[in-house]
């Protein structure tokens, strides 16, 4: 099997006015959400945001592998 990885994700653009009246919606879905200028993923149960490039990830809660190739700007003080 191949594996492609994707260049792009472009989710769907909704103020929370408009997302809060969707008719149906699947837990995961993406959105972009117009009113907070931010991503968010419906958890099965509410609206929660996603990181964004303004976002960190504290490194005491990444589990498993990271490709390195993926990784830029400033690591522990270091640039890269």
């Amino acid at each position: 099997m191949t594996r492609t990885r994707a260049q792009l994700v472009q989710a769907q653009t909704h103020t929370e006015t408009a997302r809060d009246l969707l008719p149906v919606v699947q837990q995961g879905r993406l959105i972009w959400n117009a009113t907070a200028n931010s991503p968010q993923m419906y958890d099965g149960t509410r609206w929660v945001e996603v990181f964004n490039s303004e976002s960190s990830i504290p490194g005491d809660t990444i589990t498993g592998n990271i490709d390195a190739a993926q990784l830029d700007g400033d690591l522990d003080g270091g640039s890269y």
